[in-house]
């Protein structure tokens, strides 16, 4: 789709790819233009720096593009990004608990699920970085999770890192293979510990997310 301009004088072009129908939006100045498609064209009637706009689906993208004089200007958007990135977010922002100054944060028998759902439909790899600790010296057996749930909290995948013998700490970074998920989305960090207890039970699992990037 080609963005109307209103203008007779073109004097630069910016094309848009994105991996799903979007809304995208370019301004500059006093100048705002909207279309939308999986593939849009702006004519523009002005040279310089424009900030794209990219959204659908939940997810959201925005770059400064410049675009010299009579220059034609090919960009992709919303094909790799981060959803969640040391507390910046490309979805709707916070978390059910546990949201700290650059990371998420759960311990104990606990969870944390996303406020925002993004739809994974054309994405294929998801990965999520997490460091941890697993003790089970105060359980017999501990475990901190990432999953992929629905919208209604209703697992569809996750990875998870167990331990049952002496302490350990982690960092990882989970990869997830999504291209069969085309469906809205949300997701949640998780601890949990078995068989054992005393009053140290809160120590003994926690998770720290850091950031969830998602690419086609």
């Amino acid at each position: 789709m080609i963005g109307k301009t209103n203008s007779g004088i073109i004097l630069g072009i910016i094309n848009v790819s994105l991996p799903n129908s979007s809304t995208v939006t370019v301004s500059n100045g006093n100048l705002s233009f909207t279309a939308s498609g999986a593939s849009v064209s702006f004519k523009l009637p002005r040279a310089g720096t424009w900030t794209v706009s990219a959204s659908s689906n939940g997810i959201s993208e925005t770059r400064n593009i410049t675009v010299n004089p009579g220059a034609v200007v090919n960009v992709s958007m919303l094909t790799g990004l981060y959803l969640y990135n040391r507390g910046a977010y490309a979805f709707t922002r916070g978390w059910s608990r546990g949201e700290m100054s650059g990371y998420v944060t759960v311990s104990g028998n606990n969870n944390s699920i996303s406020n925002g759902s993004v739809n994974l439909t054309g994405y294929r790899t998801l990965k999520a970085e997490v460091t941890g600790r697993l003790a089970p010296e105060f359980y017999a057996t501990c475990q901190m999770r990432f999953e992929i749930t629905d919208t209604a909290g209703n697992r569809l995948q996750y990875l998870s890192e167990t331990k049952d013998r002496s302490a350990k700490d982690y960092s990882l970074t989970w990869t997830f293979d999504v291209s069969s998920i085309n469906q809205y989305v949300k997701f949640r960090i998780a601890t949990q510990g078995w068989s054992g207890g005393g009053d140290q039970s809160g120590w003994s699992a926690w998770i720290n997310l850091y950031s969830i990037y998602l690419s086609t």
